[in-house]
Parts: structure tokens; C-alpha cells; sequence
């Protein structure tokens, strides 16, 4: 059962991811502070959506097979972030702005309802939910954080920070696809 604990650890996570990027873009890569308010908002939205879709998805597909479980999860969520938030809220779409990174931006909103299950499971003591993987998490988000807002400082405002800015997010987010994807796999079947 994900009882009340659970999901104060999942939302505490996610905003620990989630402020951080949101910190970067808004206000290092493209000097807008007013649009964090505006971004913060709509997190608690996704992730209540992401929590009643782990509750259908890992209720349902996930008796099954964890590995299925949660890979649909990673995906859909995925795909809900990346089409209601970026495409029609933030106008990020592939018409509306054609340079924005597709790919990276699915990867954020799949990790952001992930990452925050792989510390708040606890019914399943495999691999997901690790101290090995949780170090591993933090470590890689910490490293993020600190060499993009490292880089992003050094550069001159303007198009460098930007480009600094977004690269390193894509390299890392993509990275954490991976190590998520390896995560997934290995999650045992429930007994």
C-alpha cells in the first residue's frame, strides 16, 4: 500500500528536483524569475496525476510484472508531462517551438514521477529502492545542479548561459533515462 508517508516522501523528492531545474532555467539560463511562480503551481497537478497513475498503473499492469508496471508509468507520465505541460502550457511544442528539445523535456517529467518512487516504494527490496540507487540519484542530481550553475554563472548572460544551461540538462536527464531504464528492468516480479 502507498499510505500517507509514501506520499509525502514522493512530493517531497519531487520538489527537490523540481525546484532546483526550475531555479537554473528561470532564473540563471533565461532571467525570468516571475515565471517560477507560475511553474511551481502546476507541479503539485502533475504529480497528484502521477501518483493516481501509479496507483492504476502498478495496481493493475504492475501485478503482473513490476518491469511492465513501471515502464508503462515512465512512459506515460512521460508523455502527459511532455504534452499537456510543455506543448500546451508552456507552448513548447514542436509547432509552437520547433527548437526545443523534445527528448529532454519527455525525459524530466518521466523522471519526475519516477525518481520519486524509487524513494518512496517500499514494498519491493530490490534494486529500485536501494541505498546503492538513492546515493546514486542524489549524487547524479547534486552534480547537475552544481556544474550547471557553476557553468552558468562563469558564462556571459544571454545566449552562452542559455545553450550552458540547457546541454548540461539534456546530458544529464539523459544519462538519468539510462540508469532509470536499468532500474525498471531489474525490478522483480511481486510475490
Amino acid at each position: 500500500m502507498f499510505g500517507i508517508r509514501n506520499k509525502i516522501v514522493f512530493f517531497v523528492v519531487a520538489f527537490f528536483i523540481a525546484i532546483p531545474i526550475e531555479f537554473l532555467f528561470r532564473f540563471v539560463a533565461t532571467s525570468n524569475p516571475q515565471a517560477f511562480g507560475f511553474a511551481i503551481v502546476f507541479y503539485p497537478i502533475f504529480l497528484i496525476i502521477a501518483l493516481i497513475l501509479g496507483k492504476i498503473i502498478l495496481g493493475s499492469i504492475g501485478r503482473i510484472s513490476n518491469t511492465a508496471g513501471y515502464g508503462f508509468y515512465y512512459v506515460l507520465s512521460g508523455v502527459i508531462g511532455l504534452v499537456v505541460f510543455e506543448w500546451f502550457l508552456a507552448g513548447n511544442s514542436p509547432w509552437g517551438n520547433p527548437n526545443a528539445n523534445q527528448f529532454a523535456m519527455f525525459s524530466y517529467w518521466a523522471l519526475l514521477a519516477f525518481v520519486p518512487r524509487v524513494f518512496s516504494e517500499r514494498k519491493n527490496q530490490t534494486i529500485m529502492n536501494s541505498n546503492f540507487t538513492k546515493k546514486l540519484i542524489i549524487i547524479h542530481l547534486a552534480a547537475h545542479f552544481i556544474i550547471s550553475l557553476g557553468g552558468g554563472l562563469i558564462l556571459e548572460e544571454g545566449y552562452p548561459r542559455f545553450a550552458w544551461i540547457i546541454w548540461t540538462f539534456i546530458i544529464s536527464f539523459s544519462l538519468m533515462n539510462i540508469y532509470a531504464i536499468w532500474i525498471i528492468v531489474k525490478v522483480k516480479i511481486r510475490s
